[in-house]
């Protein structure tokens, strides 16, 4: 009986502390909420209504934490902490005036006994919420989060070339794992997409009435009365939209653009307000799915020197010469880069004792390359946002080098005077190809990408991904078929980042 009633006592208590069938969160306290301010600190325990819902009445934490969980996202989406410009916050009710030591500033009223006290206190905050409210009605808030925060910014714009970069994409699109060609220099393809746009287009509707009333004095009263009304009715327009491709469209499996945020309000077509409808459901949805982020951005730091080889054999009839040997330029420049050009041709001279041309080979091999070093790009993020908390919310998920892939082979035709070249192959390319190894440094104010670059390596897997012959593995043991020009060459300056973002403000079983 005794072990009983202790179970019973656990159960009531475990009972007290969670509503049965709501969702455990964090953050679980009004201390650590760092996004926004909550409107309703004395309710933060950690709990809101779940889903399905646990009960049916929002609670305050309800809006708090969901205002708290989407600034998270948007702050991250944006790079940035939230403004530390500080403002006054009014907190509303009575206290003593011993009281004021609480406040910066303060307003006061007597009452009907006389007595002078606190109404208005107002405290020094550095992070502003993100709403206010006349009244704490928080069921209707959900109109305005779905309004306001859902579409906000969370959505993907296909029609805007920065889209790309800014807002959240598909967190469950398979990303590619091995080098594409995306398309050729300076002519990116453009994908077009139509969608639907709801706008409303006001109707006024008139009439006229004529009242009459019988008077006591035999006579009649007439009254007119004329009145308009306005109401809005929707009306859906097709929109379309293109935008250029860019790298970022070649780093996930499938073909066409990167796949956008997939969760988007949904707006009932009667009024011109989001839907009611599961709108909770569809907010933890999207809040859980947006954790997938990309940058296009450029390396910064300069590469160490380039290593130049070059070799060559004069086969002359005067006799063979040849040379060979290593240099390395004075500078080195930003990004990688890796070309190795073979040459072996039909020269010709005039030997006047014969009387006729004597042809002759002539080769050349020179390889230029950047050796393998770290190479760095600024990301959107600064450091605190990313670390805020003693939390690492982002991480680099994949990176992709954007090589500018070249590639020419040409025959000799033709003999003595009238030797020339035509050509065999021709590829000038954007390719995108995966680097392992991305990590994010956040040691300065800035948060960078840091990623190991191998020129020879880039290069190898672009001609790999183009089709073309591959590079030859040793320059100095490179020798061209006679009559015959090949050169190979990568440039990368830039690289594409996908992030994956990890808020802390979630449920505990996300």
């Amino acid at each position: 009986m005794i072990k009983r009633i202790l179970i019973l006592a656990v159960v009531r208590l475990l009972s007290a502390a969670l509503s049965v069938g709501a969702a455990s969160v964090t953050p679980s306290a009004a201390t650590d909420y760092i996004f926004t301010t909550p409107l309703f600190p004395a309710s933060i325990r950690g709990e809101v209504m779940g889903d399905p819902p646990a009960y049916y009445d929002p609670r305050g934490e309800d809006v708090d934490w969901m205002f708290e969980a989407f600034e998270e996202r948007f702050a991250l989406m944006d790079g940035v902490m939230p403004s530390l410009d500080t403002y006054f916050y009014p907190s509303f009710g009575t206290w003593d005036l011993s009281a004021t030591n609480n406040f910066i500033r303060w307003s006061t009223a007597v009452n009907s006994s006389g007595k002078t006290n606190v109404v208005v206190g107002y405290s020094l905050l550095t992070n502003a919420p993100t709403f206010s409210l006349a009244s704490q009605d928080v069921a209707a808030l959900y109109d305005q989060i779905q309004l306001v925060l859902l579409t906000r910014r969370l959505g993907y714009e296909t029609g805007s070339d920065t889209g790309y970069r800014i807002f959240y994409l598909d967190a469950s699109a398979e990303l590619s794992d091995s080098a594409r060609v995306a398309y050729d220099r300076y002519r990116a393809p453009s994908y077009t997409n139509v969608t639907s746009s709801i706008i409303y287009t006001n109707l006024v509707s008139t009439n006229l009435s004529t009242v009459v009333m019988p008077m006591t004095n035999g006579t009649v009263s007439v009254f007119t009365n004329m009145w308009s009304a306005t109401y809005s009715f929707p009306v859906t327009n097709a929109v379309t939209n293109v935008v250029e491709a860019c790298p970022i469209d070649y780093c996930h499996a499938l073909t066409g653009p990167f796949p956008g945020f997939p969760n988007a309000a949904e707006f009932d077509a009667a009024v011109m307000r989001p839907k009611r409808d599961g709108v909770t459901a569809r907010m933890y949805d999207a809040l859980r799915a947006a954790s997938r982020l990309a940058d296009e951005i450029s390396i910064t730091n300069v590469s160490p020197p380039s290593v130049i080889y070059s070799h060559s054999i004069y086969d002359s009839p005067d006799g063979q010469v040849e040379t060979s040997g290593t240099t390395t330029n004075n500078s080195g420049f930003v990004g990688c880069s890796y070309t190795i050009y073979g040459l072996n041709q039909m020269s010709y001279t005039w030997d006047s004792q014969s009387g006729q041309y004597v042809v002759y080979p002539q080769m050349s091999v020179t390889e230029s390359r950047t050796p393998v070093y770290d190479a760095e790009a600024p990301t959107r993020f600064s450091s605190d946002v990313v670390t805020t908390g003693n939390a690492a919310r982002v991480e680099i998920e994949a990176a992709y080098a954007i090589v500018e892939f070249y590639y020419l082979a040409a025959h000799q035709v033709g003999g003595p005077t009238n030797m020339t070249w035509e050509t065999d192959s021709y590829v000038d390319k954007i390719i995108v190809i995966p680097v392992a190894g991305a990590s994010l440094d956040v040691s300065h104010p800035g948060a960078l990408a840091r990623v190991r670059l191998d020129a020879m390596a880039l290069c190898a897997s672009a001609a790999s991904a183009a089709g073309v012959p591959g590079i030859p593995d040793d320059a100095a043991e490179y020798s061209p078929q006679l009559g015959s020009s090949s050169v190979w060459n990568a440039d990368c300056s830039g690289i594409v980042v996908i992030y994956r973002t990890k808020p802390t403000s979630k449920f505990s079983s996300w």
